[in-house]
């Protein structure tokens, strides 16, 4: 099937052709780790995750690189009394326990910034040697945009009316269009960075800039060219326009075919931010009792160039979508595991679930319209839940296998590859007859999983059953499920 990436580079929809036949490299920016992500930064990372999955899927080899950011502005700021490392420690180890809560497949490399200077010190004296960079009277080291024709390529920045040059200098990390000027890439030591530099012989006693450390990284993992690079959109400028100027530069050759941005998660119309304050992290949502699978499905549910509008309200409509799903699944393995089954002699829907199939790739393949692809699973959910009493036992099973195909994109459904066989031909005690079907399957897997000592599927399980209004008691028999008062 053909895949399709709106291309930034573009501004069009593109049919998407890899470097490398069968073989993908990619690049998320990842988190700069000040403070703790919160959920708007995962909607990005996400959205990275979600074509991390689909490529896989379609039999790519990836080499998926995000990158760590524990050296810039904001860093120096907060760090006080502590080691830049042990400071950076406690938000990086937070962000892989999130990242493992919300399913994203592991990257193959994680690059931090101060495991790679070296590497940036090359390429900055690769760029200087090239005039492409110069030294400021202060000893700091800049890049010099009018060295390079293309510089505004990504975000269509027009700089014929600039004076772009010595005169026009900026050191900061991060900035708005309208300061379109040579951006640092080598930052002499101040007092203020304390104990925090790097000493070489020729860029002298300072530390790096935000934009050459990604350009490093992706070189040191992924080399100069490679396929697919993700982020926010607000990284499109500054920071991924100086990435291309000064890697194409140092690299002499093209830096990525394919950028792929994803717009903002809003609150009452605002951009999510840590300086409006208008944010969530994860764990504020796990603490109001909601499922990591219900925050997953929420930020995936909604096509990743469109903005959307958080409210909690909707994270329980995700809970009950997702429990619709959850219910036919573990009908659907009652029924293949039942005595009753005979084949349909009246109809044949086997063709009409190969269909969903199908149509579920076509929108996921079409620039990554997950919202379509949703549309199809509850499409599939009503077919089949009208029709299930004339399938085969074939048709159940394919049935199941669309289902644990959806799984493998979107990893929010209950696990239908674990073994429920046992548990779901047991027959319910008194007390699980007034509790719904759904959730006594949802306390059983977590059953098992804690069985396999997979603490934190069992107690995302505990939290999905929380925010359904039940709780569950562990007994030495096993557990209770019960309502909340």
């Amino acid at each position: 099937m053909e895949l399709y990436f709106y291309n930034s580079l573009s501004n069009q929809k593109e049919k998407f052709t890899s470097i490398e036949n069968n073989k993908v490299k990619m690049y998320c920016c990842g988190p700069t780790v000040h403070d703790y992500a919160h959920i708007g930064n995962f909607r990005s990372f996400l959205f990275s995750d979600l074509i991390h999955r689909l490529l896989k899927i379609l039999d790519y080899e990836v080499t998926f690189v995000m990158n760590i950011t524990d050296i810039d502005d904001k860093i120096i700021a907060k760090v006080k009394n502590t080691s830049l490392q042990k400071y950076t420690k406690i938000y990086t180890e937070a962000f892989f326990q999130h990242l493992q809560k919300l399913k994203c497949l592991p990257a193959s490399f994680y690059p931090k910034a101060t495991e790679t200077i070296s590497e940036i010190i090359v390429m900055i004296k690769d760029l200087l040697q090239k005039g492409n960079a110069y030294r400021s009277q202060d000893g700091s080291i800049y890049f010099k945009i009018a060295s390079f024709d293309d510089y505004g390529k990504l975000s269509n920045i027009q700089l014929e009316q600039q004076k772009v040059g010595a005169s026009q200098r900026i050191d900061a990390d991060e900035y708005d269009k309208e300061n379109a000027s040579d951006f640092v890439l080598w930052k002499t030591y101040q007092k203020e960075d304390g104990n925090i530099f790097w000493q070489d012989d020729v860029l002298g006693k300072g530390r790096p800039g935000w934009h050459i450390e990604c350009s490093a990284m992706s070189k040191k993992t992924l080399g100069n060219h490679f396929d697919i690079h993700t982020g926010g959109v607000d990284n499109k400028f500054p920071h991924h326009e100086n990435e291309i100027a000064q890697s194409e530069c140092c690299n002499e050759s093209s830096y990525v075919n394919y950028w792929l941005h994803c717009s903002h998660l809003m609150v009452d119309n605002q951009k999510m931010s840590k300086s409006l304050g208008n944010f969530f992290t994860l764990e504020d949502l796990i603490k109001k009792g909601y499922s990591t699978n219900s925050i997953r499905y929420m930020l995936l549910s909604t096509h990743y160039r469109n903005e959307y509008n958080f409210k909690l309200n909707e994270i329980e409509s995700t809970t009950k979508a997702i429990n619709k799903v959850n219910r036919l699944i573990g009908i659907l393995l009652n029924s293949i595991h039942s005595e009753k089954n005979k084949e349909n002699l009246k109809n044949n829907y086997l063709q009409e679930l190969a269909k969903f199939k199908k149509q579920f790739f076509e929108f996921l393949c079409d620039d990554l319209n997950t919202a379509g692809s949703f549309g199809i699973v509850f499409t599939a959910v009503h077919f089949i839940n009208q029709n299930l009493k004339d399938f085969s036992l074939q048709e159940k099973k394919n049935a199941l296998d669309f289902f644990k195909l959806v799984n493998k994109i979107f990893d929010v459904f209950v696990d239908a590859d674990i073994d429920k066989k046992k548990l779901l031909q047991e027959k319910p005690s008194l007390q699980e007859k007034s509790i719904p079907e759904e959730i006594l399957l949802l306390a059983k897997e977590r059953q098992q999983w804690k069985q396999q000592k997979n603490y934190q599927k069992a107690d995302e399980i505990r939290n999905e059953i929380s925010a359904q209004g039940y709780f569950i008691i562990d007994t030495s028999n096993g557990f209770e499920v019960k309502f909340k008062n």
